[in-house]
């Protein structure tokens, strides 16, 4: 990845194997490696302390908004040097200078002789953005200098900041016997209540701001740490929308996991990866792919079925095979009755990860106003028939009727094409013997919402999609 250290792609596209892949392949040794997961090591508990000892303020969104934000960057930096620090601890064998090893300890509070208050045991306890340290205060002092708030010879009161970059001075001077490689994972965000949402991608944010300021750092001062993180192209999305200023840094420094290709055939990078892991358990043949299953099915080729309704990631299309080898476990090739057979739990699986998806965008309610929007809907449509479906649906539904009133649906329409839930189907001609398809997976970047529109096939069973006799538009 040479100079590349976020990772972004959709759900189930492959960004945690490739983490790992990353991690493991460059620091094979385990205690010069660590794997940080922010969904689960940081959990609500700590997100809410966190966010009460940080406190809040009004930014400016652009030039007639105000809201308000948070700033997580000197406790996320505290985290990371922390987690380096510990990893000390447990291998004084990282760094060959023993000797500076101490005051790096000290600061942070790890070494005994100074102790900071922390909460919940990871990041410090603030109080207007300083902490109390306690213990060998003369070694704070030397350290800080005139940073300090109040003091005396046991306590002292000095902001976090001034001791981050205390400890980053003392950081760069150690010498690592090997390249310590910490990574990211599972950088979530979820829409259940509008102020966690809002906290959680500003954590979110500020945690990637860490991660680029400080591989800037070590790049600069030759120090053999390297930062790699991996986040959701969805909560990205939303920063973006939310005012927050952090995808350009991902777009330089980072890579785009994504399966998309103009063409679509047997031959697609996604259908290798099944032929390498079907040789690896020992299929033989000329092509182990069609081994196993037929070229067509119901007159589709075998790689429009795969591709197009896996919204053209490997975990749908592991999750496909994996219930057809459930249901049938003792068979030993894959009929059309068996892709039919499971249809309709495979269709359920497709549109469960449309929604968590769209839950980085939308509150629980929505989504479900959403899915009411879709269902029992048309698999071809217009912009017009869509406005028509909604007022009726509005009629009936509390969700649908705020959602009409307080969402544009051009931008739900937009947001379900990037998903792949959606795409462009219409006529080049009067009898419709030349069409145009539109999708997401054939890196066609835009949704013409003035052109008829068309429901992915994998969502026609679970959304109840409705036949049209022929393709009006």
């Amino acid at each position: 990845m040479g100079g590349k250290y976020f990772i972004q792609g959709f759900r189930g596209t492959g960004k945690t194997s490739l983490l790992r892949y990353y991690v493991y392949k460059h620091q094979p040794k385990g205690s010069f490696r660590k794997l940080i997961l922010f969904k689960s090591s940081i959990d609500e508990d700590h997100r809410i302390a966190l966010s009460k000892e940080t406190g809040a303020e009004w930014v400016e969104t652009d030039s007639g908004k105000m809201e308000i934000s948070q700033d997580f960057k000197s406790s996320w930096k505290w985290f990371v040097l922390h987690q380096i620090g510990q990893m000390l601890i447990d291998n004084p064998s990282i760094v060959s200078n023993h000797e500076d090893i101490e005051a790096f300890l000290s600061l942070l509070g790890l070494s005994g002789k100074t102790t900071v208050e922390k909460v919940l045991g990871v990041f410090p306890k603030l109080t207007s953005g300083n902490i109390s340290v306690s213990g060998n205060v003369g070694l704070l002092k030397a350290e800080l200098s005139a940073d300090f708030v109040s003091n005396d010879k046991s306590k002292a009161i000095v902001p976090l900041r001034a001791v981050v970059i205390a400890a980053e001075k003392r950081l760069i001077r150690l010498c690592f016997t090997s390249r310590l490689i910490i990574g990211f994972d599972e950088l979530e965000a979820f829409y259940s209540d509008s102020s966690k949402f809002t906290r959680d991608l500003c954590m979110v944010r500020d945690l990637l701001f860490v991660v680029d300021h400080y591989n800037q750092l070590f790049l600069e001062t030759s120090t053999d740490v390297f930062l790699i993180a991996a986040v959701r192209s969805e909560v990205l999305f939303s920063m973006k929308s939310h005012g927050q200023e952090i995808e350009r840094a991902v777009h330089d420094r980072g890579v785009t996991l994504s399966w998309h290709h103009h063409s679509r055939s047997i031959d697609h990078p996604l259908l290798n990866v099944i032929r390498s892991k079907l040789k690896a358990s020992g299929v033989a043949g000329d092509d182990v792919l069609l081994k196993l299953m037929p070229k067509k099915i119901s007159d589709r080729n075998i790689d429009q079925v795969l591709l197009d309704s896996s919204f053209f990631k490997p975990r749908d299309l592991v999750w496909r095979f994996t219930l057809i080898q459930d249901a049938f476990p003792n068979k030993d090739f894959i009929s059309e009755q068996m892709f039919n057979s499971v249809e309709t739990t495979y269709s359920q699986k497709m549109w469960s990860e449309i929604e968590y998806e769209l839950s980085a965008t939308y509150s629980a309610e929505q989504v479900a106003a959403i899915k009411m929007i879709l269902s029992g809907f048309w698999r071809y449509f217009t912009l017009d028939q869509l406005l028509e479906h909604m007022q009726a649906q509005a009629k009936i539904s509390i969700n649908v009727a705020k959602f009409r009133d307080s969402k544009d649906i051009s931008e739900l329409l937009h947001n379900l094409y990037r998903l792949g839930a959606i795409g462009n189907d219409f006529r080049l001609d009067e009898r419709g013997r030349r069409r145009q398809n539109r999708w997401i997976f054939r890196n066609e970047p835009d949704l013409l919402i003035n052109k008829q529109m068309a429901l992915n096939s994998a969502l026609w069973r679970t959304l109840g999609a409705k036949t049209l006799h022929g393709r009006s538009v």
